[in-house]
């Protein structure tokens, strides 16, 4: 090994523990996925959407059939989803064997964060949130948690003869 190799070792050693040091100075909130939290303040209108397609782009195990949970923000609750979506950095994800550039917010009501089908498929702009959810017993326990005095509105594709 020459000198100049054996002199880069501990400067490499150095680095890597400088570096360590630096990262474990951050709080605990600079590691923490961004969140939003919902509630019946933040949220006018509910809506739950019962979807059945025989080929749909997110593979479910039930053979096309999801929910789409819905819910209409306030102006206020949408102005600081906004700001949060505009402070979040893009993130690569992997979902149905393909990657995703995503703003990756983990979306709450009372601090637990509602469940979703593959977070690549949620929608939250500043308008509303669209959340994917396979089974239609989680969609309604998900809207009753947000707001539990708000009757969600109910839709299918489905036809009455089907």
């Amino acid at each position: 090994m020459s000198a100049a190799g054996a002199a880069s070792a501990p400067q490499r050693l150095l680095g890597t523990l400088l570096l360590a040091v630096l990262l474990s100075a951050l709080p605990p909130s600079a590691w923490a996925q961004p969140e939003f939290s919902v509630s019946c303040e933040k949220v006018t209108k509910i809506r739950i959407t019962h979807i059945s397609a025989p080929m749909t782009l997110v593979k479910m195990p039930n053979q096309g059939r999801f929910h789409l949970l819905t819910m209409w923000l306030t102006p206020e609750a949408g102005d600081a989803l906004q700001a949060l979506r505009d402070a979040t950095p893009w993130e690569q994800m992997r979902a149905e064997d393909q990657e995703f550039t995503v703003k990756n917010i983990l979306v709450t009501a009372d601090g637990v964060p509602l469940k979703t089908a593959s977070p690549v498929w949620n929608t939250l702009n500043r308008r509303q949130i669209v959340l994917l959810i396979v089974r239609e017993e989680d969609a309604l326990e998900a809207a009753r948690r947000v707001c539990p005095t708000l009757e969600p509105e109910r839709l299918s594709n489905e036809r009455p003869d089907q």
